[in-house]
């Protein structure tokens, strides 16, 4: 990355249950510690802290499972199974939603404001944070896309938010879409 000329910002993907192993206890030096070798460069990061990973079967801390919160296991690209190595929360979910608001305050505790982060993708719903559950959980909707949109904007007031393009549809032509124009909004 050091030759690629122009490059100002390192982009971070870290699944939650990777950064919060247990309820309350933080493993920040996950991102603080590539982070300072590319801000010791002068770089900036941005980060996109996931929900639902296929290579790893929770991707949501497994506790946040156990405290209740519903969800589903998948097969990649297939939808729902009664078992596999892959489960998605329902992004819904309220138990989901209480714990990850807490994650989410945390985090911003830490990172909102800091002049080495460049912007937050809203990552916390769909497969690899991209904002679409098509080819696991199939629960797209617009409706939750905006509720964790809003869950972003209630914890980052400086710094910027950003969504994927997949929000809108992978493979959705055109050039004005619901979800993108409610984000900018």
């Amino acid at each position: 990355a050091d030759d690629f000329p122009g490059l100002s910002t390192v982009f971070l993907r870290i699944p939650w249950a990777l950064l919060e192993p247990q309820e309350g206890k933080y493993n920040w030096a996950l991102l603080d510690t590539p982070a300072q070798r590319w801000i010791a460069k002068g770089k900036r990061i941005a980060l996109r802290l996931t929900t639902s990973e296929n290579w790893m079967k929770y991707a949501t801390p497994e506790w946040v499972k156990s405290a209740g919160a519903k969800g589903t296991f998948y097969q990649f690209n297939k939808g729902r199974v009664e078992s596999s190595n892959t489960w998605d929360p329902f992004y819904d979910d309220p138990v989901y939603l209480k714990k990850l608001d807490a994650f989410l305050a945390a985090l911003a505790k830490r990172y909102d404001g800091s002049p080495n982060v460049e912007f937050i993708d809203v990552g916390t719903y769909g497969m690899w944070g991209e904002g679409h559950t098509f080819m696991s959980s199939r629960q797209d909707s617009i409706a939750i896309q905006k509720l964790h949109i809003d869950l972003h904007l209630k914890h980052f007031k400086k710094t910027l938010l950003c969504i994927s393009d997949d929000f809108a549809g992978h493979d959705k032509p055109g050039r004005n879409f619901p979800v993108t124009d409610y984000a900018l909004s």
